[in-house]
């Protein structure tokens, strides 16, 4: 009898029997080459925020990135207890890319790029001879400064660092930066530490196009990599989809509940976003979509995880190597989500359609218009 129901079920009679253990096996990704260098995988990860030391290795391993990003700052560099991120970090395996977070001027992050260069030399890891540019305009947003990082990314060129500029969605100046020799742009998808993911898509396609794209003034294989803001698996799948290179990612790892779980998630969405940009070929499509609403609420600039009602609180074990300042962190924390949700008045009632005497009260007037009684208006007047 079984059997014979399940044969005129067109859900199992129609749908192919899959085996999982010789189903086929994605692709690997190609390498991501950037300048002189290679990456095996186009997820790059940051090293601070972490909760400690041992949960940034697991976290590093699960995503499967060859390459993290450090700040070089001695405040983010050498924690509390004087001990050096480095030491933590299996450097035989990894690339570091050392960046100049919390930098606000070209001529700080032109110094700080140069130490770490000296630093890592000294160690012998070949990421002596490239940098993440960051020239923040201010500590509240993060953003960059347009100016500043154009200026740095000339001298640093001219120096003979490989620059990776991290920059805003602005096309217009993501193009002069290629053209001041930088290696590779780093759009913001939105604002360092925020999680709103891809805030503007319309605006990292446009360049994305303008960088890669002959008929702009592009190369196809010029290295596009969306930096900032990525707070879940959806977003890199999303940046990836609009036709980025690759991400690079922080804070959606490092605060999640479960940092491990969260990395090989990001690790799995990067391959995923990848192939559907590939399958889908239509890149328009993909810009076009609605952003899903999911846990965002758009209307406000930072995120409220309805799942957990924690406030993130600034690292103690990873000391300084923390990307961002603490302002911006309580700024997008959620217990700040919620404040500011509660404090916001409830909608005023449309006006009434109702016409009243010129000077009379709307308790007193009858309607113009049909005559009712302001305590009893018909629908429709």
């Amino acid at each position: 009898m079984l059997e014979a129901a399940n044969a005129e079920d067109p859900m199992t009679t129609h749908q192919p029997t899959i085996n999982v253990r010789t189903a086929p096996v994605a692709p690997a990704l190609p390498p991501l080459r950037i300048g002189s260098f290679t990456l095996n995988s186009r997820l790059v990860v940051g090293t601070g925020k972490y909760r400690d030391y041992g949960t940034m290795q697991a976290a590093i391993e699960a995503s499967g990135a060859d390459c993290v990003t450090v700040a070089v700052r001695r405040e983010r560099l050498v924690d509390a207890e004087g001990r050096s991120i480095l030491d933590f970090l299996p450097l035989e395996r990894l690339t570091i890319l050392p960046n100049t977070a919390g930098c606000f001027t070209a001529d700080d992050a032109v110094r700080v790029s140069r130490l770490g260069r000296e630093i890592l030399e000294q160690l012998g890891n070949p990421g002596a001879g490239w940098v993440k540019l960051e020239v923040l305009g201010d500590r509240t947003t993060l953003l960059p400064d347009p100016v500043g990082t154009l200026e740095a990314c000339k001298e640093l060129v001219k120096d003979g660092f490989t620059v990776l500029c991290y920059s805003s969605d602005d096309p217009i100046i993501a193009a002069r930066l290629r053209d001041a020799g930088a290696a590779s742009v780093m759009p913001a998808g939105s604002p360092i530490g925020s999680g709103r993911g891809i805030a503007n898509p319309a605006a990292i396609r446009m360049v994305i196009d303008r960088l890669k794209l002959a008929e702009q003034g592009g190369s196809a294989e010029y290295p596009v990599i969306v930096d900032a803001g990525v707070g879940t698996a959806s977003d890199i799948v999303h940046a990836m989809e609009l036709g980025a290179d690759g991400v690079l990612l922080n804070t959606g790892i490092a605060h999640a509940q479960d940092p491990v779980r969260m990395a090989h998630a990001m690790r799995l969405a990067l391959d995923a976003g990848w192939h559907t940009a590939r399958a889908e070929n239509s890149a328009k499509a993909l810009c076009q979509r609605k952003q899903p609403m999911g846990r965002r609420h758009y209307a406000y600039p930072w995120r409220m995880n309805p799942l957990s009602q924690r406030t993130v609180a600034p690292s103690s074990g990873t000391g300084g190597a923390v990307h961002g300042d603490s302002g911006a962190r309580h700024l997008f924390s959620d217990r700040r989500d919620a404040q500011e949700l509660a404090q916001v008045p409830s909608p005023s009632p449309p006006p009434s359609p109702h016409r009243v005497t010129q000077g009379s009260t709307a308790t007193a007037a009858p309607c113009l218009t049909c005559g009712c009684s302001p305590t009893n208006y018909r629908s429709p007047c």
